[in-house]
């Protein structure tokens, strides 16, 4: 486990590369990049928090119709990353509809048991 300041360093080097990929509409390769060594045992709410605005950048441009596609090329082991983002962004006041369509693709991809691990995941975290 990396302490607060690699988990920073990781962050903020691979933020560099996801604005990279976008820039160059790389979007699934952009989405793999924000999705590497997520900083979830990090204490720091803030890299956490940035973290997730790195992923949910990402999820934002990609269009409706490539969502589909470029969530089925994931490994299941990152679904279940990308599943704990969902679950993040649903929680904040600003969610939208893109993020419960995500869901459905990532339930349909990665089954329930993406759910089922996300949830229970994040129950541990908080106790």
């Amino acid at each position: 486990m990396a302490d607060d300041g690699e988990a920073l360093a990781q962050l903020t080097s691979r933020e560099q590369e996801v604005n990279s990929l976008l820039q160059a509409r790389k979007h699934g390769e952009a989405l793999q990049k924000a999705l590497e060594a997520p900083p979830f045992e990090c204490k720091d709410e803030a890299v956490k928090e940035s973290s997730y605005q790195v992923v949910s950048k990402v999820v934002d441009v990609i269009k409706d119709d490539e969502l589909k596609t470029t969530v089925l090329s994931l490994t299941p082991e990152v679904c279940d990353v990308l599943m704990k983002y969902v679950y993040k962004g649903l929680s904040l006041p600003d969610n939208n509809g893109k993020l419960l369509t995500l869901h459905g693709i990532l339930v349909g991809k990665a089954g329930q048991g993406c759910v089922l691990r996300a949830m229970t995941d994040i129950k541990r975290k908080a106790n």
